[in-house]
């Protein structure tokens, strides 16, 4: 089913199907949607709350909306496990400590975390440019 568009009519037996308590397996094996794509449409369902029996389905325009991704909320963003120790890293960039080595691992956030913000916060890049 790679490459396959859907209609709204599609999505919302797959939304039915959900709502009667069919798993994605189950989905899939009817060859409404792959497993991918149901699992994907229930996790969008049940964040909106249309997989609530006692809620009416929403209207084509309101799932078509969902689908492409024109959701007016921006989704939320943790804040980085890194950004109390950003001067220490910058800092640490400067004298030429490299992102890979074990020290920057000391701080409580994760070593790639770590080297997102060092590369982020000046346009670090790669210390030297590759030979050709």
């Amino acid at each position: 089913m790679a490459n396959r568009r859907f209609e709204m009519f599609e999505y919302r037996n797959v939304l039915v199907r959900m709502r009667l308590g069919d798993s994605n397996r189950q989905i899939a094996k009817a060859k409404l949607v792959g497993r991918r794509k149901a699992g994907a449409l229930r996790r969008l369902a049940q964040a909106r709350g249309w997989l609530d029996k006692d809620r009416p389905l929403p209207d084509d325009t309101v799932l078509a909306q969902a689908m492409r991704g024109d959701d007016p909320a921006p989704p939320a963003t943790a804040p980085s496990s890194i950004e109390p120790f950003r001067e220490q890293v910058e800092a640490w960039h400067a004298a030429g400590v490299q992102g890979t080595t074990r020290r920057w691992c000391a701080i409580t956030a994760f070593a790639a975390a770590t080297r997102r913000c060092a590369v982020s916060s000046r346009g670090f890049g790669r210390r030297h440019p590759p030979l050709r």
